[in-house]
């Protein structure tokens, strides 16, 4: 049989390097976009000694961390009262600071999905591209707090968490590809590239011995239920997600291993998707 190349992901082994790269794309991320803040030092730019936000729906969600308007409650201002009751400063002051510091995060995410493919150097580069795309950069710069700074972020995360536990278990190729190649070829079989001893029919998991992937997917479940809360678009977002993903499960799944992943994705459906009734 063929063994893959590509070593599968695993962050005891991986995490020393994982954290390095990181560490840079996220401070090379988040330095460029402070670099705006030459031009925030004029008078001007500050009343009672806050910094004005760049946006209206900046002082939307501000206003709703201190109890005004129809903000109050929802994820981003709950999410800047904490901030701004952890630092101890205004909801304005920490609605200033909070796009950078949480839109360069893109970049880390990034990371992980270079890491999970394979080519965790490839996210050196990839992380920062996509941290400083033109138009991301723009609606995430110092004083924008809005949605923008995590309408890319959560997505990518739920995306990475749900491929990063199905990679190992799912066929590197597309078998019944395969096989219509085989037979315009004239040939038995051909072997995905990267095919190892799991293809075999008594490599059968034990779902008590998957506790903790299924764990993982619940995690991942309640993570992008909660992403689906900052913004509609987020929550239509995952359940492509979570489509994208059946239809692998269905056609590349290892053999053995269907209805483990079937398990799997239903907990993450049903904790990210169907409220209350679908998380008990």
């Amino acid at each position: 049989m063929t063994q893959s190349t590509t070593p599968e992901p695993r962050f005891a082994r991986d995490w020393k390097t994982i954290l390095v790269i990181a560490l840079t794309v996220y401070s090379v991320a988040l330095c460029l976009r402070l670099l705006d803040y030459s031009g925030w030092t004029h008078p001007f730019f500050k009343v009672d000694g806050e910094f004005i936000l760049g946006t209206h729906d900046a002082y939307h969600w501000v206003a709703g961390a201190e109890g005004t308007g129809f903000a109050v409650g929802q994820p981003p201002s709950m999410f800047v009262a904490f901030f701004a009751k952890l630092f101890g400063v205004s909801a304005a002051q920490a609605g200033f600071w909070l796009p950078v510091l949480v839109a360069s995060l893109v970049g880390v995410a990034t990371l992980l999905w270079a890491w999970t493919l394979g080519g965790v150097e490839a996210g050196i580069c990839a992380g920062m591209l996509a941290a400083l795309a033109p138009g991301f950069l723009n609606r995430t710069r110092l004083g924008y707090y809005d949605t923008d700074m995590v309408t890319l972020l959560f997505p990518l995360l739920t995306g990475w968490a749900v491929a990063f536990w199905l990679k190992p278990r799912l066929r590197p190729g597309w078998p019944l590809l395969q096989r219509l190649i085989s037979r315009v070829k004239g040939k038995d079989r051909i072997k995905a590239k990267g095919e190892t001893s799991l293809d075999t029919a008594g490599d059968t998991p034990v779902i008590s011995r998957e506790w903790k992937g299924l764990l993982w997917m619940l995690g991942a479940g309640l993570a992008t239920r909660y992403f689906g809360t900052w913004h509609g678009y987020i929550d239509i977002y995952s359940k492509l997600v979570l489509c994208v993903a059946l239809v692998l499960v269905l056609l590349t799944a290892r053999p053995g291993y269907r209805p483990l992943l079937l398990w799997g994705l239903s907990i993450f459906g049903l904790a990210a998707f169907v409220g209350w009734f679908g998380l008990g």
